[in-house]
């Protein structure tokens, strides 16, 4: 099965996921990471040198490469939802798990040199936040939905592939 982590940008995908990942032996990706490895840039030089669509692109080309994968956690980029009909597709490939927080949680775990860097921070918070709202209805097409400060995430997850801990 592949578990596909969506959620805003912070809020934790790459973290649960390898987590989750290495103790039930599920291989785990982080599309954002296999960006960066085959562009050689990361993903602030990529928004700055090529702009938005063009790394929409390459997301969408990583995302489609995680679709015969067996037994896998996929961190997905926080915007991959919305672009190329992702979220269709991840929900017909796999299950999707939104993971939530409130939107100043996340925006508040950010250093002030993450805010510089990260393309959807550098406009800031009253944005951020925009953005979130913005996102809300796709992310709830997700199969499962988990609100990560107030759920046992690790529990939901292994129910949904019926592992016990």
């Amino acid at each position: 099965m592949i578990i596909y982590l969506i959620g805003m940008s912070g809020v934790g995908k790459t973290t649960i996921g390898k987590q989750i990942a290495s103790q039930i032996n599920y291989q785990f990706i982080d599309l954002d990471s296999t960006i960066e490895s085959s562009t050689k840039l990361s993903i602030s030089e990529i928004f700055d040198t090529y702009g938005e669509k063009y790394f929409r692109k390459k997301e969408q080309e990583e995302l489609h490469k995680t679709f015969t994968f067996q037994n896998a956690f996929i961190a997905t980029g926080g915007g991959i939802p919305f672009f190329y009909n992702n979220m269709d597709l991840m929900n017909q490939k796999g299950k999707t798990v939104y993971l939530k927080l409130n939107p100043l949680v996340i925006y508040d775990r950010f250093s002030n040199n993450d805010k510089l860097t990260r393309p959807l921070l550098k406009k800031g918070k009253k944005n951020f936040i925009k953005l979130f709202e913005e996102r809300e209805n796709f992310y709830q097409q997700a199969s499962i939905q988990i609100d990560v400060e107030k759920e046992d995430y690790t529990s939901i997850i292994l129910g949904l592939l019926n592992i016990k801990a």
